[in-house]
């Protein structure tokens, strides 16, 4: 029951600085910034496998940066869908960072990793209740949806 619970604080910390570095990608006008914190949420959430899709342009002038921080608009933190655990192992269902979107987007696959929960795989939805995989470790190349 500790290592459910630890799984959900994981996905929910997980959702809440990946939407944090997110906006921060948007507002923050330093590169080295950004990236040195893009590097340490990488660090934290991910396996050796796998990284964040979170990017921005590299050095951009003040009107390429006020452009690029529009788009922050179209974004939301991701819903939780389920967090589901087997021994070793957890699974998530998150939805998309589209605002508005209500679909469940992506199943992520946790293991513990040096006794801490790590992402190592990630599958994203084939819109009919199945995943396909997208990266890490791979489990199949397609997953029912756990929830």
């Amino acid at each position: 029951m500790a290592q459910d619970m630890q799984m959900q604080a994981f996905i929910e910390n997980y959702l809440a600085a990946e939407y944090a570095l997110w906006v921060m990608a948007h507002t923050e006008p330093s590169d080295e910034r950004f990236f040195a914190a893009a590097e340490t949420f990488e660090a934290l959430y991910f396996g050796p496998d796998l990284y964040s899709d979170i990017s921005r342009p590299r050095h951009l002038d003040t009107e390429q940066f006020t452009h690029f921080r529009g788009l922050l608009a179209a974004k939301q933190k991701r819903l939780l869908y389920c967090v589901q655990e087997e021994p070793g192992l957890g699974r998530a269902v998150i939805g998309s960072v589209d605002a508005g979107s209500t679909q469940r987007f992506e199943l992520l696959r946790i293991r513990m990793l040096q006794g801490k929960p790590k992402i190592v795989s990630s599958y994203l939805t084939n819109f009919d209740g199945t995943f396909s995989y997208s990266g890490g470790e791979d489990a199949g190349e397609t997953l029912p949806d756990p929830c």
